[in-house]
């Protein structure tokens, strides 16, 4: 289980172990959550996406395998947490790591991996989008041999719209982006 799902995952088990729906609506019925419209919608989209995914610790493989059902509610899931917990830092290497991928499995471009990169250094676009593809678990860096990885098309575009950075400048020719 990826750690973006912990917090949904024990609003879910507690919940679940109430007796309660496990695809619970709005604020949870948690105290200290208002109920709001942004929390109610995010929630009504989590439930339509997720129908067949009702708690996230079951999204796992199939979105790593790139079902594009599964990979939606694990976007669903995101979403909704981040208008339950406004305050969740990096955001936009969240939304862009599951678009990247939502992307590269359908091929239809996607304009929220889009608006997250133009917010994320080229370097970390790169670096964040190849272990997504990889399929790998990194703390840190790129070690220096992985630095100026081959991209793929999609991560290619991501990587021209994002912020420009001393890291990747060395990579840029390789990629064919002129400056």
């Amino acid at each position: 289980m990826t750690r973006k799902h912990l917090a949904a995952l024990t609003a879910c088990l507690a919940v679940s172990a109430c007796g309660e729906s496990p695809l619970p609506s709005g604020n949870d019925g948690l105290p200290g959550l208002e109920e709001t419209p942004e929390i109610q919608a995010a929630s009504d989209v989590r439930r339509a996406a997720c129908v067949d995914w009702p708690h996230p610790d079951q999204l796992d493989a199939p979105v790593r395998q790139g079902d594009l059902g599964a990979i939606d509610c694990d976007i669903a899931w995101e979403e909704w947490g981040f208008v339950r917990i406004p305050t969740t830092s990096h955001v936009e290497y969240y939304r862009l790591r599951s678009s990247y991928w939502r992307w590269q499995v359908s091929g239809e471009r996607d304009e929220r991996a889009l608006a997250a990169a133009r917010l994320i250094p080229r370097s970390d676009v790169a670096w964040h989008t190849y272990l997504v593809r990889e399929d790998l678990d990194h703390i840190g860096p790129p070690p220096p041999e992985l630095l100026c990885h081959e991209l793929t098309a999609v991560q290619l575009e991501l990587v021209r719209v994002a912020v420009p950075d001393e890291e990747s400048a060395p990579c840029l020719e390789g990629w064919g982006i002129a400056e």
